[in-house]
């Protein structure tokens, strides 16, 4: 049995060896070392799905309900150059472009065939539940990244301290973990698949030539959120952890180095098998976790043919053990349906490959240059919404699509992912679904036609606490009723036998709304309540979430004021007339959570350690190495390497010793070192 933990537990591509071993035998030996118990939870771990795969049927390839589809998400809210204070796209202040009652993205990027959403940085200041409820329900997993202030721009940043990231990723992440990575049951949230500890760490931490550095700081990191985890208590399914590198090449590192992002993968799994070669000392195994919970990823603009030769196939070679992914692709002046669907069919045939993220959803008009070029969706002139993101005044601008030689980007990814080719028109036009439940709202639909008056009626009838009859239907109603005005309308529903009562019914906040809307609903209903002092009699349990407080004022403000629910249980769309069927009323009588479960009382959340406060200690000099000449060409690093590179138009498309160099570019290339060219002058 030893011998075969050591040569057969995670070896798929040796079929021989995994068909000979029973699948019984497997789980005895995954469930006896490894953290993901084999039998419960192998599908919420790295390997387990694998491994199991591999007992059961001798097949080469990822099995497909594994398989990642997904797409990178950053929609800067701006058609032009402009600054934002937060780059949270997954918080409450960018619900009005993800959301359901906003521009929807979650929905779209859904119906484009996706099964999983990637991002970037992310505020533990603010709330994600919300996000990961609607990615659940939409059917997408979550791919969470962190953020780089910790690790690189913060007064106490890592390099500041050595490359020791311990404290500073534990306070951050323990924030995330109470801010909704983690449910009331201290689970994980089912929607979150895997964490990126942090993004090209190859880039800034501080680069390639200092691989032991960004090693350390990656596994120091890893551990600091594993403590996190064991702190808030933990429980149940377990998500993978990646640190995403990029597709260059790494001069500086020990093994690999001349091949694309495996010199990187090879110094972090030095790193977590032995991180005191790394003047780290760990709190967890680190061994165990690379075993259980480790997922190689890099991003890349490399076509797929490239990385299929390139990549794929040493990789299965140099780590058979460990899944990877590729967290960005996109080959700009390539077809995206054919480069994609041969990428997906790379990962089926591949053991370990697990799948792609598309990069990117929104093209990025802030950037300009090459970083232009890889938006599926542009923005147009139509406005879903306006709202207010970290202090900043955006519009939430439709999405219109990116046209190439070969089509519209969104339509060839969604051919290429098995989806639905976006109807843009209704994209950039009022949405009934959408607009506010009066005269404003009614008169951006009515002309749209009977189905749109239709389905806002029956938004209608359900906001005064019935459902709609089936006969005569809702749209047999707006073929007579949709040249009235609003209050019109509204009179014919009250009149008519439109509407079944459901029962009891209690005005609750719409989970629906933007957070800041219901805050400020919040405030209006208490200053206009006589009976009820939302000061003095709000209960403690009620004050715990702005969810569970609206819930409990709205109930109040409308048990006084009672009347029309359009005007006493509305508030610009922060209140719901709602039924007991309704998320937020599962509880009863009792304060709700934005899941609707019974709220818990109010605990002081995780608060960030000494670290982030305090004067940073000197640890040896941490001062960047003296940077190249100037860019060359289109090279675009992150931070500027230590290597100097130029631009060689004989990397392409074959590449070669040092192409590559900024893992985007084939033409960038390191040069004037050992097995590189030599420089230009």
């Amino acid at each position: 049995m030893a011998h075969m933990k050591s040569v057969c537990l995670v070896i798929i591509a040796v079929v021989s060896c995994a068909s000979s071993v029973s699948r019984h035998a497997l789980e005895d030996a995954l469930s006896e070392e490894d953290e993901c118990s084999a039998r419960e939870h192998s599908k919420d771990c790295a390997l387990g799905a694998l491994q199991l795969r591999a007992a059961k049927e001798p097949i080469l390839g990822v099995a497909e309900e594994n398989l990642i589809m997904g797409i990178s998400y950053g929609p800067m809210p701006c058609k032009g150059q402009c600054i934002i204070h937060m780059d949270d796209f997954m918080g409450e202040p960018a619900k009005p472009l993800w959301g359901q009652r906003g521009r929807s993205d979650l929905q779209v990027i859904r119906n484009l065939g996706a099964n999983m959403v990637r991002l970037y940085g992310n505020s533990p200041d603010v709330d994600h539940g919300s996000f990961m409820d609607e990615a659940q329900k939409v059917g997408l997993g979550v791919t969470v990244g962190m953020s780089d202030y910790p690790y690189t721009q913060m007064q106490n940043n890592c390099m500041q301290t050595g490359f020791d990231c311990f404290e500073q990723i534990k306070g951050v992440y323990a924030l995330n973990l109470a801010k909704g990575f983690m449910t009331d049951d201290k689970q994980y949230h089912p929607a979150l698949k895997h964490v990126i500890v942090i993004n090209e760490p190859d880039l800034k931490l501080p680069g390639m030539m200092e691989p032991r550095k960004f090693a350390k700081g990656i596994i120091s990191g890893l551990d600091g959120m594993l403590e996190a985890e064991k702190e808030a208590g933990v429980t149940g399914p377990l998500p993978n952890f990646t640190a995403t590198v990029s597709f260059g090449v790494c001069p500086g590192c020990e093994e690999y180095g001349k091949q694309p992002a495996m010199g990187q993968m090879a110094a972090i799994r030095r790193a977590m098998l032995n991180p005191a070669a790394f003047g780290y000392v760990p709190k967890n195994d680190l061994a165990k976790v690379y075993r259980t919970r480790w997922l190689n990823s890099f991003n890349t603009n490399a076509p797929a043919d490239y990385i299929k030769q390139s990549f794929v196939r040493p990789y299965e070679q140099i780590f058979p053990e460990t899944p990877v992914v590729i967290e960005e692709f996109h080959t700009p002046g390539k077809n995206p349906k054919t480069d994609l669907a041969l990428m997906m069919i790379t990962a089926r045939e591949s053991n370990l490959l697990l799948g792609v993220s598309f990069f990117e959803f929104q093209k990025r008009y802030d950037k300009g240059g090459t970083e232009a070029a890889f938006g599926m969706f542009g923005l147009g002139d139509f406005t879903v919404n306006n709202f207010s993101y970290y202090g900043d005044n955006f519009s939430s601008l439709c999405l219109t699509p990116i046209e190439t030689q070969y089509g519209d980007i969104p339509s060839l990814v969604a051919e290429a992912y098995g989806g639905t080719k976006p109807d843009y028109r209704k994209l950039c036009q009022a949405d009934p679904s959408k607009v506010p439940l009066s005269d404003a709202g009614y008169m951006q639909i009515q002309s749209q036609g009977v189905d749109s008056v239709a389905e806002f009626a029956g938004r209608i009838v359900a906001h005064l606490g019935g459902r709609p009859t089936t006969k005569p239907s809702m749209k047999q109603f707006a073929e007579k009723t949709s040249t009235l005005g609003f209050d019109e309308l509204v009179k014919e529903l009250k009149d008519s036998s439109l509407i079944t009562s459901t029962g009891e019914t209690k005005c609750v906040a719409d989970r629906l709304a933007f957070a800041d809307r219901v805050g400020e609903a919040i405030g209006e209903a208490c200053n206009d309540m006589t009976t009820f002092n939302c000061s003095s009699d709000l209960p403690t349990s009620c004050k715990g979430s702005v969810w569970s407080t609206a819930d409990y004022v709205f109930t109040q403000f409308y048990k006084e004021k009672g009347g029309d629910p359009l005007k006493n249980c509305y508030f610009q769309g922060a209140a719901i007339l709602a039924d007991k069927s309704y998320v937020g009323r599962e509880c009863g009588q009792e304060c709700c959570s934005y899941q609707g479960s019974k709220a818990a009382l109010p605990t002081a959340a995780p608060t960030l350690p000494p670290v982030f406060v305090t004067s940073a200690p000197t640890v040896g000099s941490t001062e960047s190495p003296a940077p190249p000449p100037a860019f060359a060409g289109d090279c675009s690093f992150g931070e500027r390497p230590a290597i100097e590179y130029f631009w060689d138009k004989s990397c392409a498309p074959s590449g070669g010793a040092g192409c590559n160099a900024d893992g985007m570019h084939m033409e960038c290339r390191f040069c004037g070192k050992d097995g590189f060219p030599a420089c230009p002058t």
